[in-house]
């Protein structure tokens, strides 16, 4: 009989420790693109550090809860619960994730759930005034349901007679749209572990993703093998023993031990090792007893100083790569068949002589050019992510100013007030900071479209800024608010324009319908943001009684027709008009065409 025995495989903390410290960077990097406005990147790179976090560590915890915030503001409430309860599932007394699935059951008008979601958060921390506020609010608009309000325009919030948004800023029918295909290309995309699996003789192979759970595994065996009872699966190590798989550290442990093997064999029979994702060859027995999953103790903090982490992979350019094969080979003898170059070997008055003939020949210069794209591409990105600094701590501003059930999601009418009574003059110096980057990353790539896009959102924020301003100023002060409303109104259209024509001409030129793969591309996203300015700016003249402010509604109907908007997320945002002029649907319906 085999004794099952637990064999230690060297690595797995430290591999643990590496899966925690890319998924943490990679939160970072998603954060930053969501503070920034681009939601659909900032939800790719969640999903990918959520597939590398320890699942119910607190990173988990965080990321899901991050990426409801992602879904409430693609208005996408159901995905926004369903990670809640993915981070309430691993921590159940996690206020900041029972906050946000009560905004997003409120979304819903699910009052009732909300209310007891905000009851949890209440009781965990009875001293937050703004939670007993928020619970008073959820519980009047449980006794007046048939009554709420609903999101208005297309991502834009409120103006005029519309209540303030809680839970939409320039988000459309487009962007939830995006959210969903970006969801569904991830989990396409996404890695996958291949699992050869023995059972009673036969062998079948099943693939599954990388953050899967064990009971995924076991789950997955029954179903493919059709095993009614319990299962225990088990793979060989080195030795030859049998190790028995409870948890996803043993998951790694058995990829480490196959990816081992595979190396031993490769050097064994002198062929090259594989770089690939290694097979895990495994063993199903039929069970009595329920193995449970055994929880993942290891923490980043209790790894021990001498733990080893694992270096991040490093990307290396084409182009470099080539301009080395170059270099290699014009070494001819000097440079060895496999392995790296030792230049101290060869000499450096040597390679120095080989390098400028290198760069001499005609082979090189492509890759030069290549070369001088891809750092100015660096220089620009690097100077435009300068002024993004900016812009995020623009947005931290105005969400602190919004109430608490605004749960952070998006400014509401009420927060821009405040900011643009309190902070405008720190605002203004962060518009200025963030333009004048915008435009030092434009003179280093002046087709760099992703500066003047970011530059139109700062310019229509700031125009919202000045008309909330304009209603809480005095004499002279009122023109000149309105004045500078208009003019960063107009400067968003014109950074609009800039970017479109910043566009290769294929997908510049590319029409655009409701289920085209291109209507989640940046045409479609420009086109969007232009919409959400000329929407707005006909809710600000309504606002003021000029005459002609239903020429911009109807110019924003264009635009997220351009887009390829669903017509009936068109239709919606029209009957939101603060104007009141499509209230109803069949008259909505109609001006949507």
């Amino acid at each position: 009989m085999v004794a099952v025995t637990k064999k230690k495989i060297p690595g797995p903390t430290s591999e643990i420790a590496a899966f925690t410290k890319k998924s943490q960077q990679l939160k970072l990097e998603a954060d930053v693109l969501f503070a920034k406005g681009s939601h659909g990147e900032a939800l790719a790179k969640y999903n990918k550090a959520q597939q590398l976090a320890l699942r119910g560590s607190a990173e988990f915890v965080a990321i899901a809860t991050n990426k409801a915030a992602v879904y409430l503001r693609g208005g996408v409430p159901s995905q926004a619960i369903n990670e809640c309860d993915a981070a309430l599932d691993a921590q159940p007394t996690y206020k900041p994730a029972l906050l946000r699935r009560a905004t997003a059951y409120e979304a819903l008008q699910e009052y009732t759930k909300a209310k007891t979601d905000i009851e949890r958060a209440l009781a965990i921390d009875s001293s937050d005034d703004s939670v007993r506020n928020r619970l008073d609010k959820v519980k009047s608009l449980a006794a007046k349901a048939a009554k709420a309000s609903r999101p208005a325009g297309m991502g834009g919030a409120g103006v005029g007679k519309q209540p303030a948004q809680k839970y939409t800023k320039e988000q459309i029918a487009a962007l939830r749209a995006e959210v969903l295909r970006q969801q569904a290309a991830q989990q396409a995309a996404e890695t996958k572990f291949t699992f050869d699996v023995t059972y009673e003789g036969e062998v079948k192979s099943i693939q599954l993703p990388v953050s899967l759970k064990y009971s995924d595994l076991t789950d997955s065996i029954k179903k493919e093998f059709d095993i009614k009872t319990h299962v225990a699966v088990k793979y060989k190590d080195f030795d030859n023993d049998f190790i028995t798989i409870t948890s996803r550290m043993d998951l790694r442990s058995a990829l480490t031990n196959f990816a081992a093997m595979a190396e031993h064999r490769a050097k064994e029979s002198g062929e090259k090792a594989e770089t690939s994702i290694p097979v895990i060859q495994v063993t199903a027995f039929a069970s009595n007893t329920e193995i449970l999953e055994t929880p993942e103790q290891v923490q980043p903090a209790q790894l021990q100083e001498n733990d080893e982490i694992n270096e991040d992979v490093i990307e290396i350019d084409e182009w470099l790569l080539s301009f080395a094969s170059l270099f290699r080979k014009r070494l001819g003898d000097l440079a060895p068949k496999e392995g790296p170059l030792e230049l101290r070997e060869i000499g450096l008055e040597k390679c120095c002589e080989v390098l400028e003939e290198t760069v001499g020949l005609p082979e090189s210069k492509a890759l030069l050019v290549s070369a001088t794209d891809k750092f100015q591409e660096a220089a620009a990105t690097a100077i435009f992510n300068w002024g993004n600094v900016y812009a995020c701590n623009s947005r931290r501003i105005i969400d602190a100013c919004g109430s608490q059930d605004d749960d952070g999601v998006s400014g509401s009418d009420e927060a821009l007030m405040v900011a643009a009574k309190l902070h405008m003059a720190e605002l203004d110096a962060d518009y200025e900071a963030c333009c004048e980057r915008f435009a030092a990353s434009l003179k280093i790539k002046p087709t760099y479209f992703e500066a003047p896009i970011t530059w139109g959102q700062q310019a229509f924020e700031r125009g919202k800024l000045y008309h909330h301003l304009s209603s809480q100023v005095k004499g002279a002060e009122v023109k000149k608010a309105e004045e500078t409303a208009d003019v960063m109104f107009a400067l968003a259209i014109t950074k609009y324009q800039e970017a479109m024509e910043m566009l290769p001409p294929a997908e510049r030129d590319v029409v655009l319908t409701e289920k085209s793969e291109e209507s989640n591309g940046v045409k479609a996203q420009i086109l969007i943001l232009w919409g959400n300015v000329l929407y707005e700016q006909s809710q600000v003249k309504h606002s003021r009684s000029v005459k002609n402010w239903k020429d911009d509604a109807v110019a924003a109907i264009a635009k997220f027709n351009e887009a390829g908007c669903a017509k009936g997320d068109i239709t919606r945002a029209l009957m939101n008009h603060s104007s009141g002029e499509w209230e109803s649907e069949e008259a909505a319906a109609k001006a949507a065409e």
